[in-house]
């Protein structure tokens, strides 16, 4: 019983490791959110969960992968969630923001 109990205090710490939280620094505007030697890591399956902490409406553009193109512009303080679906390097750089275009890189690793 005392086993159980404690994987159950465990649980949410293991829930947690599904959302990937990567925060859009203040002052980026139309630069890259950030840069190719930092890429966030991500697993298929996990969601990226994309903060805002810019002053400016930010919008993720993708081709598909590793999540769908973005749904909705997000602005200051929201956030918007990316669910990891396929693999992708960020070799690739087809994933910026939306409203100002590829110089505008968004670099994320996602592996299976």
């Amino acid at each position: 019983m005392k086993k159980f109990a404690f994987l159950l205090l465990l649980a949410p710490l293991f829930a947690l490791a599904d959302v990937v939280e990567f925060h859009i620094p203040a002052g980026t505007g139309s630069k890259p959110w950030n840069t190719p030697d930092k890429p966030v890591e991500v697993k298929v399956g996990q969601t990226l969960r994309i903060f805002n902490d810019d002053s400016v409406v930010h919008f993720l553009h993708t081709d598909g992968k590793p999540c769908p193109h973005g749904t909705n512009p997000f602005g200051p303080g929201d956030h918007y969630d990316c669910v990891i679906s396929l693999p992708y390097d960020e070799s690739d750089q087809s994933v910026y923001d939306h409203n100002y275009g590829p110089d505008a890189q968004f670099y994320i690793q996602a592996n299976d």
